[in-house]
């Protein structure tokens, strides 16, 4: 009973990510990864593994999007997509995966943590304070960092471990 005082105080782990809005379905799935990755290079292999290879899907996303395939032969060059117009609607169809992730990257970071906090260390509830330090690192996230840095960070945040340290 005497953590009562407490709990009013906590936030739940599983609202926090629930109220978190992406608009790019692929930005969910940084949560696939983990460990020792750079962060742009998933949001590459997330692009290029969601980039359609059927014809008749690239040629749908070519009618479509007309001014992105411009824009990314315009960017990467005709000989950069491929001399090909269904290289360049891959490309392009690349390049707006990517550029959506980018975004929105600090939510979909935050998602990561969220989701890295309820299922890999099994907290269910944060502080405010905990929260607040945790979007801070979100909302200044560097596509040059690697996952487990986020990772680290988590637990020493959250680990009772770090608790024992101190001592009367």
């Amino acid at each position: 009973m005497e953590n009562s005082t407490e709990n009013k105080n906590m936030l739940s782990v599983d609202e926090l990510k629930g109220a978190i809005t992406l608009n790019c379905d692929y930005s969910r799935n940084l949560c696939d990864y983990s460990g020792y990755h750079y962060l742009c290079d998933v949001i590459s292999e997330i692009a290029d593994s969601n980039t359609s290879i059927y014809y008749s899907d690239i040629i749908k996303f070519i009618s479509e999007n007309v001014e992105k395939v411009n824009d990314a032969i315009e960017e990467m060059g005709w000989d950069g997509c491929g001399s090909d117009l269904y290289k360049a609607g891959q490309m392009a169809e690349y390049l707006d995966i990517e550029r959506q992730i980018y975004d929105e990257l600090d939510e979909a970071m935050l998602n990561f943590c969220y989701n890295y906090i309820l299922y890999d260390l099994e907290i269910k509830e944060i502080t405010p304070e905990q929260e607040d330090e945790i979007e801070s690192l979100c909302y200044r996230v560097d596509n040059n960092a690697t996952l487990d840095t986020f990772e680290d960070f988590l637990k020493e945040l959250l680990t009772p471990e770090n608790d024992e340290t101190e001592e009367d």
